[in-house]
């Protein structure tokens, strides 16, 4: 669920002449699916003339024409869930996306000359040396992009059963997870 960019915008407004804020860190799920508030977001954030970065963008949802769009509109860094560089790990998470799709968010991104981090989650029921593999060539291939990038800015987690997850659902199911 979106909150309307015109109550988004109220927000921010009364931030910014609360307390000067001049870049925003909007934590959301999703940023940038619906194309139609992304559009309306990036007017209107453009008129306040601030920095911003957005986070849990997914992959299938960019393409150059939007990243471009961000960035004209003052955004300088994009962070995407890629999860895995394996494409069945991907499945196993239902990540709805595809290698395909993770490599070229990367790629517009940097190319774009935005920054952006390599976020993985390792340790899904299936993992093995082989989908590790699979995910170090991802890496790979992520840091050969451009030059600039910081190979810091890797982040690696592990595999968590939260409640209300399939994960969660799935250790409950094979006795892993008890009452």
């Amino acid at each position: 669920r979106y909150i309307p960019v015109e109550n988004f915008m109220a927000r921010l407004d009364k931030l910014i002449e609360k307390y000067n804020v001049g870049f925003l860190s909007p934590a959301t799920e999703n940023f940038g699916n619906d194309k139609q508030w992304l559009e309306k977001f990036c007017r209107e954030i453009k008129k306040r003339d601030i920095l911003w970065t957005a986070g849990a963008v997914r992959t299938k949802s960019v393409n150059p024409e939007s990243i471009a769009m961000m960035k004209d509109a003052g955004c300088v860094s994009l962070s995407y869930g890629m999860e895995t560089g394996s494409p069945k790990i991907l499945e196993i998470m239902e990540k709805k996306t595809s290698l395909e799709n993770n490599k070229n968010a990367q790629k517009w991104t940097v190319e774009a000359g935005m920054t952006t981090v390599v976020q993985l989650v390792l340790g899904m029921p299936g993992e093995s040396p082989a989908t590790i593999g699979e995910t170090i060539e991802f890496v790979k291939y992520c840091f050969t992009l451009t030059p600039d990038l910081n190979p810091n800015n890797l982040s690696i987690n592990y595999a968590q059963a939260l409640p209300g997850t399939p994960l969660y659902e799935y250790g409950r199911h094979k006795n892993l997870i008890g009452q």
